[in-house]
């Protein structure tokens, strides 16, 4: 409730963990990734330190729900 979230573009993680290549959509699971992949998105909302993503569709479903704020 009431996180803030950045619109960013996806970028590998793997100053974090090498096997940290791709991320999900917190709500629909959706993949994200840097790699041009069929069915990955490139960017969506992210907290902060980049470990939640949502993407577009499931920002527009809660984002109200969960009085989430955007920042740039």
């Amino acid at each position: 409730m009431g996180a803030t979230l950045s619109r960013r573009v996806y970028t590998r993680r793997e100053h974090i963990d090498s096997r940290w290549d791709d991320q999900h959509c917190e709500f629909c699971r959706t993949l994200f990734m840097a790699d041009n992949f069929p069915d990955t998105l490139h960017e969506g909302y992210t907290t902060p330190n980049e470990y939640h993503w949502i993407c577009d569709d499931c920002f527009a479903d809660f984002q109200e729900m969960f009085g989430w704020k955007v920042v740039s």
